[in-house]
């Protein structure tokens, strides 16, 4: 999934339905990747760079609601060529009612890492396992911790299909 729609299998396999999360805060694509690329290379086009937005990762919580890790890395055109460098990363949380009608999206994780890290989910915490490498101080490891909470939620419906 590139956007912000999560599809529902059936216990063989099958696609049985789709779920569309609301998008507040966080960037939403303009078409695919491909789609956006294309669109840098026109001629006198007017680019901000490309976002890619992906769901890293679903849990289901021991009270049946369901976290979902964000992912979007943005690009931006090196201005006067025809390539990309790498601008910025964020993580987002959504958090979804068990009966998948409502969620309360969007929440921003602080001090984002740059790189791309696979979340770690345990009851009510995601946790990123992030690699620091310095000069001066060598590679040092971080878990960081996130409780997901629904505390100063605005719940939203949640589209389906």
């Amino acid at each position: 999934p590139g956007d912000s729609t999560l599809a529902l299998y059936g216990p063989a396999g099958w696609v049985k339905g789709k779920v569309t999360l609301p998008v507040v805060r966080r960037g939403l694509a303009t078409g695919t990747p491909e789609e956006q690329l294309r669109q840098m290379m026109q001629p006198g086009a007017q680019n901000d760079g490309v976002v890619v937005p992906t769901v890293l990762g679903v849990h289901r919580r021991p009270d049946g609601r369901y976290v979902v890790v964000h992912y979007q890395s943005e690009s931006q055109d090196l201005e006067g060529t025809s390539r990309l460098e790498f601008a910025r990363a964020n993580y987002w949380i959504s958090l979804l009612s068990a009966d998948l009608a409502q969620g309360c999206v969007d929440g921003q994780l602080p001090d984002p890492p740059a790189e791309l890290v696979r979340p770690i989910f345990h009851g009510d915490t995601v946790s990123l396992y992030v690699r620091h490498e310095s000069a001066g101080d060598g590679v040092r490891h971080v878990l960081r911790k996130y409780l997901v909470s629904e505390t100063g939620c605005q719940w939203l419906p949640v589209g389906s299909g």
